[in-house]
């Protein structure tokens, strides 16, 4: 994962925002909280297209316009967006060096040298855009680290010849030393808001071109950690009675019942029984419900969700029981596939990183009781511990569970970071908070989040 920091963006000015492990969006309603998986979801659909720097508008996320976007909808402004990338890129650089090293060489001292050149500082990059999204040029990119050197890339006009558009660039780098080195026309492929570059123009191979390959392959970096999130939101989830069947599509990203549904009976999978028996167990330990099958009818294309409630050994139809049931099977159940399929990923994958996925969630204790707030991410934290986290939410139960997680080493102080939203003077105002090893917050939150019961039943005493 990485931080990120947005200025310009809706009402956010000159905001960080450091993520860990589980991170919880808090706040005043219409204070930024959904704007920010609204943003990290039009970064992904940006993604999946070729055409435009962003594409606001999309088959994940509606944002609108570059007014609607921009702050104050003042059209002349420029978006500005950035990231920190740490110790997990430093990683992904040396699994995609070590890729090709001969099996014959000492691999523990060329560890050794990486560690020495490039790693130990973060790397940062920042984007700069104005509302011309159909033009490369209009992107202002800078790529930094202390121990390695900045980059900072100006694309030129497309050149149009008979075969295709062709995209250039000129990179200048800054050494660590202070020393200017500048390379023109550089051919690069266009990905949204990203330039790859093969760097086959530079023609010399010294320390200085494998500065700026470390720096460029931040870009690569950032891509996958962009594809691989996902995105959950449990009013998009309602029961039906009947599902009709439909074409086997594999491990889809999970979003209603419907593709519950479908990933349990593709037959394509061969994991599915795996994944039934892991969702069960993790229903039976959230408290909702003891078991869960899915029954083909014999004559006709369709399937039946049936379960057993917690006090009761009798199958009904999701239908006929609480509304808050149906809506956490497919939280979990995307879950489950995203650290399976990380898990998987490892043992049989040949690619060059280990596929870690964040995962948002929006308001997961819509229509389930109070005291299953708490048990929600108490039953999150018990998973395979891969993944990242960001959660909306209202609930103080949450938070509170969170508390006594870390506090009963379940969970590291380090794993939680909490995001404070509330409407300042024409922008967002948002305060980082963390859970110290003794359970107790820091900074305090302020106190309107906290239940307002107690102050209520002081009024029935008047």
């Amino acid at each position: 994962m990485f931080n990120l920091y947005l200025n310009n963006y809706r009402n956010f000015v000159n905001q960080k925002f450091e993520f860990s492990r589980f991170n919880i969006l808090i706040g005043e309603n219409s204070s930024g909280k959904s704007s920010i998986l609204k943003f990290l979801l039009m970064l992904k659909q940006s993604l999946q297209q070729n055409e435009l720097n962003l594409k606001f508008k999309g088959n994940l996320v509606d944002l609108g316009k570059y007014t609607d976007v921009i702050h104050q909808h003042k059209e002349n402004k420029k978006i500005t967006f950035g990231f920190e990338l740490g110790e997990e890129f430093d990683i992904f650089f040396e699994k995609n060096l070590l890729r090709n090293f001969p099996k014959e060489g000492d691999i523990s001292e060329y560890k050794k040298i990486l560690q020495n050149i490039f790693f130990g500082e973060k790397t940062f990059i920042s984007f700069i855009l104005d509302r011309n999204l159909n033009s490369h040029k209009s992107i202002e990119i800078k790529i930094k680290n202390k121990k390695v050197g900045e980059i900072e890339i100006k694309f030129r006009d497309n050149i149009n010849n008979i075969f295709a558009e062709q995209h250039q660039a000129d990179i200048t780098f800054k050494n660590n030393k202070g020393k200017f080195i500048i390379h023109k026309k550089l051919s690069y492929q266009k990905h949204a808001f990203l330039a790859f570059f093969s760097f086959r123009e530079i023609e010399t191979n010294d320390i200085n071109k494998q500065y700026i390959n470390y720096l460029s392959l931040s870009f690569t970096y950032l891509m996958g950690s962009i594809f691989n999130i996902q995105y959950i939101n449990p009013i998009e989830s309602s029961p039906e009675r009947i599902f009709l069947e439909e074409d086997n599509k594999g491990l889809v990203p999970v979003r209603n019942l419907k593709d519950v549904i479908n990933i349990l009976n593709d037959t394509s999978i061969e994991d599915r029984d795996l994944l039934l028996n892991k969702l069960n167990k993790i229903l039976q330990d959230f408290g909702i419900i003891k078991d869960l099958k899915v029954i083909k009818a014999s004559n006709i294309s369709v399937f039946e969700l049936q379960v057993k409630t917690v006090n009761s050994n009798i199958w009904c139809n999701i239908m006929d029981v609480g509304y808050g049931v149906s809506m956490q099977i497919p939280i979990f159940f995307q879950i489950i596939i995203s650290e399976f399929s990380t898990k998987k990923q490892e043992i049989i994958s040949e690619l060059f990183t280990e596929k870690v996925e964040t995962i948002l969630i929006e308001q997961p204790e819509i229509h389930i009781h109070p005291k299953l707030h708490a048990k929600f991410i108490e039953t999150l934290a018990k998973i395979e511990k891969k993944n990242t986290y960001i959660i909306e939410t209202h609930s103080e139960h949450i938070i509170r569970m969170l508390q006594v997680l870390v506090k009963n080493k379940t969970l590291k102080s380090s794993d939680v970071s909490i995001h404070y939203f509330k409407n300042g003077k024409d922008k967002f105002d948002v305060s980082k908070h963390e859970i110290e090893e003794t359970g107790m917050l820091k900074p305090w939150l302020p106190e309107e989040f906290f239940d307002n019961s107690y102050h209520l039943s002081l009024q029935l005493l008047d």
